[in-house]
Order: structure tokens, then sequence, then C-alpha cells
């Protein structure tokens, strides 16, 4: 069953499905292969490279600093993956 309702970008799903997709610029590459790598659950090290060394995460049910971050693990590691 195909729906005629428009999505956001004013297409129906139908015409969504047949655009093809475009080739990631040059500045795009580490953003897009670290958000894979973390919504994929493969993470390594180096998926953490879009984030600032002194990146900092505001969690309102975390309170930082915690033992967790004094072994020297970074904010968003932990909000993303739990524990190190």
């Amino acid at each position: 069953m195909m729906s005629d309702h428009l999505n956001a970008t004013g297409l129906t799903a139908e015409e969504s499905r047949k655009l093809s997709t475009r080739s990631e610029r040059e500045d795009e590459k580490t953003i897009i292969r670290c958000l894979k790598e973390l919504y994929s659950c493969k993470p390594s090290e180096k998926s953490y490279e879009m984030y600032a060394e002194n990146a900092t995460f505001h969690d309102p049910l975390v309170s930082f600093p915690s033992p967790i971050l004094e072994a020297g693990n970074r904010p968003h590691q932990i909000h993303i993956h739990g524990s190190p």
C-alpha cells in the first residue's frame, strides 16, 4: 500500500525511495564514518574524532566530573556507551 502523504521534503515515500544518493564531500567523510561506526555499535577510538578533545556534554541526569572522567574518558563516550 503506497501513501500519497508528502514528507518534509514535499515528496511521497515512493518518490523519496527513487532518489539516488550523492557522494559525500571531503569535509563530510570523517563525521559520516564516525556516525556509521557509533550507530552500528562498532565504535573504536577513532569513532570520536568528530568531537573536540575538550568537548563538553551536558546531561541533566548525570553529574560531572565523575571518577570515570578522571580516568581519562571523554563525556560523549560515556553518554553514548554508558561506560568505557
